[in-house]
């Protein structure tokens, strides 16, 4: 906004023009003396500015808006980093419960080998269920400390800082209905910010073609003492006529205006991607809804299995094997039914997200 301001320089100065011929001392130098103010306006300024102006304020507004769409992807990534730890944690609680519980078969294997109820194998069978429990505890606890990473980083705080977390299960919290609209997205207004800026400052380079008129006055003092008192003032208007810049205007006024071309044609692109990643997102929320629904049986069915088959180890009708695969079977459900819950939770913060409400639950 300052070029709709004139601007106005004050000076002082000192000359001494040797050689001058003075009346009475003949050929002399004559010392020159002058303080005084200056004042110019470019009065074209009027019709140009306003389109500068314009474009200052989109790319303010564009500024804004990319801050704002920052924050809502950070907010995002720490909804899904806290979840992915949810997860990690919950299968190794789990993985630990399996060897728990496979070191308690090792040992009423152990137990029935002795009196001759069990078969030498159940004990070595026990054993390598014990070991692949262990190596998967190892997995588990390296995927625990690599999402625990992951969401210290996401939060921002110093790498190696601890950071735990609640046991509770992830909310998937309300979201909203289908879209079928473009939702309203920070996206969007960077892109049509920038392009409105992009368009004012074409506009405003083509002044270049034009000529510039300019007013200017000046007044002040000028004697030739060191403290002068003549006053001296002066009006005057100025035009310059541009003959050789139009061959620099053109393409830099073509360059804008490409510039904004192609950022209209990524808005209109930027909405179409959009209205996919709603619709992606919410049928991934779907899917992961019905994984989460179908858990429920599978979860029953493995419990009631391990049932059976302890039940029959008990008595003797039954074999190691068939415990252990038994026990697996209820492992793989239970972790099964966690990316489940992890899952809901993730795809509807990421839904929220794409139908551009806060990620938060």
């Amino acid at each position: 906004r300052a070029g709709y301001l004139p601007s106005v320089s004050a000076g002082a100065g000192y000359r001494r023009a040797a050689g001058a011929y003075g009346a009475s001392t003949g050929l002399a130098g004559v010392n020159d003396f002058s303080l005084g103010v200056t004042a110019r306006w470019v009065a074209t300024d009027l019709i140009w500015v306003p389109d500068e102006v314009r474009a200052a304020e989109a790319s303010a507004a564009a500024a804004v808006a990319g801050g704002a769409l920052t924050l809502r992807r950070i907010r995002l990534e720490v909804i899904v980093a806290y979840d992915a730890l949810w997860g990690a944690r919950r299968v190794a609680a789990l993985l630990r419960e399996t060897l728990a519980a496979a070191e308690h078969h090792r040992e009423y294997a152990a137990v029935r080998g002795e009196v001759g109820l069990g078969a030498p194998a159940d004990v070595a069978r026990a054993e390598v269920e014990i070991a692949d429990a262990r190596l998967a505890i190892a997995a588990a606890d390296a995927e625990v400390e690599t999402a625990r990473a992951r969401l210290v980083r996401a939060i921002g705080l110093p790498v190696g800082t601890t950071i735990d977390i609640p046991d509770d299960e992830p909310e998937a919290g309300p979201v909203p209905p289908p879209l079928a609209e473009v939702p309203d997205r920070p996206e969007l207004a960077v892109l049509e910010r920038e392009a409105e800026a992009a368009r004012a400052r074409a506009e405003s380079l083509e002044a270049g073609y034009w000529p510039q008129v300019t007013v200017s006055a000046s007044g002040g003092v000028e004697d030739d003492d060191f403290f002068p008192t003549r006053p001296v003032w002066a009006v005057g208007v100025a035009v310059d006529v541009p003959l050789l810049s139009w061959a620099a205007t053109a393409p830099a006024v073509d360059a804008a205006e490409a510039r904004a071309a192609r950022l209209e044609a990524q808005i209109a692109a930027a909405r179409d991607d959009l209205v996919l990643e709603v619709q992606a997102a919410w049928h991934a929320l779907r899917e992961a809804l019905a994984r989460l629904e179908a858990c429920g049986p599978l979860l029953a069915s493995a419990a009631e299995n391990l049932r059976v088959a302890e039940g029959r180890y008990r008595e003797g009708a039954g074999s190691m094997i068939e415990l252990v695969d038994a026990r697996n079977a209820v492992q793989r459900a239970q972790i099964t039914r966690v990316a489940a819950v992890r899952d809901v939770a993730i795809a509807a913060a990421r839904y929220r997200y794409a139908a551009g409400e806060e990620p938060w639950p």
